[in-house]
C-alpha cells in the first residue's frame, strides 16, 4: 500500500478537501450518475445550487469531491490494493487493524496535514456493518473548509467525517463536511457527541447510494 499511496498525492489531497475553484472532470456522467475513470464505482450527482465537481486519477486510484455554493461537500478517495494487501482482508482483526492505520499513517499524513497542518482526529472507532469491517472518524480541519471567510482571509474552518473500508480490490475513504452557514450565526454550537452521529449518518447513506463494480 506504502508505493500506491504515492499516486499525484498533491492534487489528489487539494480535491480531497475542497475544491481549487473550478471543475475538472476525468470520469464520465451518465443519467445523473458519475462513473469512475477506471471503472471501478458509480454514484448519483449530488443536486445543489452551483454543483461543482472535480476528480483525480491514475490506473490505481484517484478522488472525486461535489461541492455546491453552501458549502457542502462529499468525497470519495479510493486506491486499488496489491494482491499481498487482499490476501489481508480475509483475516478480520488485521483487516481492522489496517484500517485505522490508513487514518493515521496515510491520510492523516499524506492527504490532510499537508494541507492544514492543524488538523486533529476528534474521534475515531471501527463500526460493525455486518460482514465488512469500516472505520469512521471526526476530523477537526482548520481552514479546511470550502468557504472563504473574507473578514479573516483564509477559508474558514470545518469538521470531517471519513469512513474506511474494503470492496472488492480497492481501499475507499467517504467524506463528508459540517461547514459553516450563514443559517447557523448566533446559534450554540453542535455538540460532539451530536456531530458524530450526524456525520456517521450522512455517510453511511452516502455509500449506501454508491455502486460498486
Amino acid at each position: 500500500m506504502r508505493n500506491s499511496i504515492a499516486i499525484k498525492l498533491g492534487s489528489i489531497a487539494i480535491t480531497f478537501l475542497f475544491l481549487a475553484g473550478f471543475s475538472t472532470t476525468h470520469g464520465r456522467i451518465m443519467e445523473g450518475r458519475y462513473l469512475s475513470p477506471i471503472d471501478n464505482f458509480s454514484v448519483p450527482v449530488p443536486k445543489g445550487i452551483g454543483q461543482r465537481l472535480q476528480d483525480e486519477n491514475d490506473k490505481n486510484g484517484g478522488s472525486v469531491s461535489f461541492h455546491d455554493d453552501f458549502g457542502s461537500l462529499r468525497s470519495i478517495f479510493y486506491i486499488r490494493l496489491s494482491p499481498a494487501t487482499l490476501k489481508i482482508q480475509n483475516d478480520s482483526e488485521k483487516q481492522r487493524a489496517n484500517l485505522k492505520s490508513f487514518l493515521g499513517d496515510y491520510a492523516m499524513r499524506w492527504l490532510i496535514r499537508p494541507i492544514s497542518p492543524d488538523a486533529s482526529i476528534l474521534h475515531e472507532g471501527h463500526l460493525n456493518m455486518g460482514n465488512d469491517n469500516a472505520y469512521f472518524a471526526l476530523i477537526s480541519i482548520p481552514s479546511g473548509s470550502t468557504l472563504f471567510d473574507a473578514k479573516a482571509d483564509k477559508r474558514h474552518d470545518t469538521k470531517r467525517g471519513v469512513l474506511i473500508f474494503v470492496k472488492n480490490k480497492f481501499l475507499y475513504m467517504l467524506s463528508s463536511g459540517e461547514n459553516p452557514s450563514v443559517f447557523d450565526l448566533g446559534k450554540p454550537a453542535k455538540s460532539l457527541d451530536r456531530l458524530i452521529k450526524q456525520e456517521k449518518k450522512k455517510l453511511l447513506s452516502f455509500k449506501s447510494e454508491i455502486i460498486f463494480k
